[in-house]
């Protein structure tokens, strides 16, 4: 339904002489228009009703009663937006906790014993870069053996011969390597501080402390839908570590 009011320019408490003094001064302004602008016309067919009808106490009576009875279109728009966040906080929220089972099962990867796989043939040795110290580069190189594979960073990267039997322990759920031991050493090392419980290490705990956030009941939807945005990109780089190392 039209509002009259709001296409006066007033508010619905104007009086009939404010009515009257707004109903002139756009009835002058359309009668200008009406020759260049196709709208004008309709327009001021529009303004006459609006008058007759805000100009008559009895059909004004009718109208406010009516006005007052019909939605409010901003109201029904901040209530659809209101509903659309609402879905997509539910949405963003069932993500959080998904990706704080994730981060639950990285805790519980390395918490666990480690799996020890002897007799582990290196079946490919391979450079994959060179570290930027000028007086003294090493290149890093990527082990494969027949069950694993892992890397070698800097100085220690020739503790390890291809086609050589070696010792390696891993992690039981997502196979991450920690351990290594080689026939020539008495004690195991650690391959690489570059894999996600090495280095990385701070990347699933702030993923754990966002989705713990994100999930939490009660929260309002920007929470829930911004947390879950975070947690997605941090989630993908933990992914990118734990598949690379």
């Amino acid at each position: 339904m039209q509002n009259y009011y709001r296409f006066l320019g007033l508010p619905p408490t104007a009086s009939p002489t404010e009515i009257g003094a707004a109903y002139q001064r756009q009835r002058a302004r359309l009668l200008r228009l009406v020759r260049r602008d196709r709208h004008a016309q309709t327009r001021l067919e529009e303004l006459e009703t609006a008058q007759q009808i805000l100009l008559n106490p009895r059909r004004r009576l009718a109208y406010d009663q009516l006005l007052r009875e019909e939605p409010d279109p901003q109201q029904l728009a901040r209530e659809a937006q209101e509903r659309r966040l609402l879905r997509y906080a539910r949405v963003a929220r069932s993500i959080n906790l998904a990706l704080l089972a994730g981060c639950l099962l990285l805790f519980l990867d390395w918490a666990l014993p480690l799996r020890q796989l002897p007799g582990e043939l290196v079946v490919r040795k391979q450079a994959t870069a060179v570290s930027a110290y000028r007086n003294d580069p090493h290149p890093t190189m990527r082990i494969v053996t027949r069950h694993t594979q892992f890397e070698l960073v800097g100085a220690i990267g020739h503790r390890v011969q291809l086609r050589e039997v070696i010792t390696v322990w891993q992690t039981p759920l997502l196979g991450v390597v920690r351990r290594v031991q080689v026939p020539t050493d008495a004690e195991p090392f650690q391959p690489s501080g570059g894999n996600i419980y090495g280095n990385f290490a701070p990347l699933p705990l702030l993923l754990l402390l966002v989705t713990a956030i994100g999930s939490w009941p009660g929260r309002p939807a920007e929470t829930y839908i911004n947390t879950a945005a975070a947690a997605v990109l941090l989630a993908v780089v933990a992914l990118v570590i734990l598949l690379w190392y």
